[in-house]
């Protein structure tokens, strides 16, 4: 998959007890608000949430593989 077929760029910033995550399209308009989403939700909102097509960037933090592991699977 090349850039041209991305469709949405995923935000993540991951904390201990929650994830604020956002997405912009390539025009740069918000297609997902800012939100923050508890962990122990997490996985649930990312399989209702996230698709392929979608680009994500994730931070970089202690728990970041297990994060990793829920998004991977779901996205471009």
């Amino acid at each position: 998959m090349n850039s041209k077929d991305i469709q949405r760029y995923i935000a993540l910033d991951i904390h201990k007890e929650y994830v604020m995550a956002g997405a912009m399209n390539a025009a740069q308009e918000w297609v997902l608000h800012p939100r923050k989403v508890e962990m122990l939700r997490f996985r649930n909102w990312a399989a209702a949430n996230l698709r392929d097509g979608d680009a994500v960037v994730i931070e970089t933090t202690t728990n970041v593989w297990d994060i990793y592991n829920i998004v991977a699977p779901l996205v471009t």
